[in-house]
């Protein structure tokens, strides 16, 4: 959770993101995890 403007978000973190974007294989998923990769 990550708290904005006093109310609680629920966030993934990065490596379930990855594993997420992985798993759906489209193009602009694959894509997204090369950008996500090359922020560090």
């Amino acid at each position: 959770m990550v708290r904005i403007s006093e109310i609680d978000v629920p966030v993934i973190g990065k490596a379930d993101f990855v594993a997420n974007k992985r798993a759906v294989g489209r193009l602009k998923d694959l894509a997204d995890i090369e950008d996500v990769e090359a922020s560090g």
